[in-house]
């Protein structure tokens, strides 16, 4: 979780990790007053195994009690991102090597699916294309592939 800046005007926000009972950590105090402790880092010893990468050296996981879920793999040829929630039903982003809670492949690339309803709005327009644009080299909104399509299939239906 992400705080506001305090009402003390300091010039930063913090992040809130939830640790686990005995996790071992070093502790610094904000300026020096032993009034402001603050942990400073969680520490790893060889009596306490690494709970973030024992089972899972290259994926790094944010779940919250509401079972919202933000995941991160770096394995070489398997990086993917899921963002997911199971607010009505289940609803999720899968970007890159997408696979299922045993880690079989489901597909490649990108997904957004969920059980419950979905809205896309867009004011200026909507883009949807099968148009490859490798490398995501070209503008967001280019149009002239697609325009070029169009007119194909216009001169073939006359």
């Amino acid at each position: 979780r992400s705080s506001a800046p305090s009402p003390r005007k300091l010039r930063f926000a913090s992040t809130l990790c939830p640790l686990i009972q005995g996790t071992e950590v070093a502790i610094g105090f904000h300026e020096g007053d032993p009034d402001r402790p603050y942990i400073a880092h969680v520490m790893h010893n060889s009596r306490s195994r690494d709970h973030v990468t024992d089972k899972n050296g290259t994926r790094n996981v944010i779940r919250t009690a509401g079972l919202n879920k933000l995941r991160m793999e770096d394995k070489r040829g398997e990086e993917h991102i899921k963002l997911s929630t199971e607010y009505g039903g289940k609803t999720q982003l899968n970007l890159g090597h997408n696979v299922d809670a045993k880690r079989n492949l489901r597909g490649e690339g990108a997904e957004l699916r969920t059980d419950d309803w979905v809205s896309i709005r867009g004011g200026a327009g909507i883009l949807i294309s099968a148009d490859r644009q490798s490398g995501a080299d070209g503008q967001m909104l280019e149009m002239d592939p697609i325009i070029a399509q169009l007119e194909q299939t216009l001169t073939l239906a006359r």
